[in-house]
């Protein structure tokens, strides 16, 4: 993909433009009281900060992709599903259900983000998602009313690389033609400056954490406490 343009942003998502969230644990639960099973939220959420890649530092797994994706989810959390419960023939259908339900969440919107986004596009930027998500983020985003604002979509679960990996960095610029800048924006010391800088694009840091963590520092070239202040940086 190339859009003719040498003006990218890539946008994480969660903590960046939505507010954090408990997501994961949501959908799970309701995709668990959909085919009849009521497991205490503690267990939920201790699964899944055990299923989820990156939570475990499981940041390459370029084979489970998409659909893969999911069922090498479905295949951590057995011991999960065992100990709530979970009759072993529904094991696929829960995660099915948690599939199905997880675009449906409902995201809040930092009150700046759709303005901001929008003043980007008229600065003449191309704006897309780079986000550690479940293949189907894309979905929950159009969703949400931010369709028209995103030109692509790169998230791990469809890629096959978390953040702070170079190559989910690199896969992105290739696709989008080795613009001559690029920025990330996200809220991530980490996951989002520091691998982003490494992998050689400019980093905006918003939403930063206090006390400020000291990657974030080293590897930011903006630091922004909130979303508005990010077109007047990138001017």
């Amino acid at each position: 993909m190339n859009t003719g343009t040498d003006k990218i942003l890539f946008w994480d998502f969660d903590g960046t433009l939505a507010i954090p969230n408990r997501a994961y644990p949501w959908a799970l639960n309701e995709a668990l009281v959909s085919l009849g099973y009521e497991v205490p939220w503690t267990l939920v959420d201790r699964c899944t900060n055990t299923v989820i890649p990156w939570h475990t530092g499981h940041y390459r797994y370029p084979q489970n992709t998409g659909a893969q994706w999911w069922k090498d989810v479905t295949r951590r959390a057995e011991v999960f599903y065992e100990c709530s419960g979970v009759k072993p023939e529904d094991y696929a259908a829960v995660s099915e259900a948690w599939r199905r339900i997880m675009p449906t969440y409902p995201h809040t919107l930092y009150d700046d983000a759709v303005s901001v986004l929008r003043r980007c596009t008229d600065m003449g930027f191309t704006n897309c998602v780079l986000s550690n998500n479940y293949p189907e983020l894309p979905d929950a985003i159009r969703m949400l009313g931010l369709g028209e604002f995103f030109t692509a979509y790169f998230v791990s679960g469809a890629v096959g690389y978390d953040k702070p990996r170079t190559e989910i960095y690199l896969h992105a610029l290739r696709e989008m033609g080795n613009p001559e800048a690029a920025y990330m924006i996200g809220d991530n010391p980490v996951a989002d400056i520091k691998g982003a800088k490494l992998a050689g694009l400019k980093t905006v840091w918003v939403h930063p954490n206090d006390p400020p963590h000291p990657d974030g520092l080293a590897y930011a070239d903006f630091i922004c406490t909130e979303l508005a202040e990010i077109p007047d940086v990138l001017a």
